[in-house]
């Protein structure tokens, strides 16, 4: 008696898995970033260039709730920063300082697909919020007058004391996938708005834009 009721226990448990693991998505994105802080009320000139130049790689695990709906979560490795970091400027010695991040990131997304073009293409748009870390952080010495180059230095393995080590904001992002099967190649545009100042005793929230480029397939 008892074996007839393990194999189906095991019978169930394999169409169980079967089923879940058809539901499941696994792929990997990257690419540029746009990076800046948000000031508050802070006034800038005109001409005034507050962005960095950054790049992103994540891992994406997605579990698929019906057609169009899917929760998932994307891990990877954020770089974000800005130039004339707010405060950071030595008008003396004609100094302007940036500051560079790279942070592990944890974002829960949920995604909506809809098919278009016969089911060929996909367009979707995801939301989500996550916690990051701060994993390295360097400082930029642009000097405004003379023949001097920048200047990086590595603050310390993490942040230092005036810097948070922990960030969390708001995803939004738009893209359009290509299907081949149960593969799909990918194109995004995501919007990160972070929630905390990363310089403690000044308004500089995290904000970027990310372009990417990405693979997810089916299992």
């Amino acid at each position: 008696m008892k074996k007839p009721i393990l194999f189906i226990t095991v019978l169930v448990f394999c169409c169980f898995s079967l089923q879940i693991s058809a539901q499941i998505s696994l792929g990997i994105k990257g690419g540029y970033v746009k990076a800046w802080a948000e000031y508050g009320d802070i006034i800038l000139p005109d001409n005034a260039t507050i962005h960095v130049n950054r790049f992103q790689v994540s891992g994406l695990a997605y579990f698929k709730v019906n057609n169009y709906v899917s929760i998932g979560i994307e891990p990877g490795f954020a770089q974000r920063g800005a130039a004339c970091f707010p405060g950071w400027v030595n008008f003396e010695d004609s100094v302007e300082i940036s500051l560079l991040l790279t942070y592990l990131e944890w974002p829960l997304m949920v995604s909506v697909n809809i098919p278009v073009f016969s089911e060929k293409f996909e367009v979707f748009g995801k939301v989500g919020y996550g916690a990051a870390r701060v994993l390295t952080a360097y400082r930029i010495d642009s000097f405004l007058e003379g023949d001097e180059l920048p200047i990086k230095t590595r603050l310390t393995s993490g942040p230092p004391p005036f810097l948070r080590g922990l960030d969390n904001g708001i995803y939004g992002s738009l893209g359009l996938g290509y299907n081949l099967g149960q593969n799909q190649i990918f194109l995004e545009s995501n919007y990160y708005y972070g929630m905390r100042d990363v310089e403690r005793s000044s308004t500089s929230k995290n904000r970027s834009l990310h372009f990417a480029l990405g693979y997810i397939t089916s299992l």
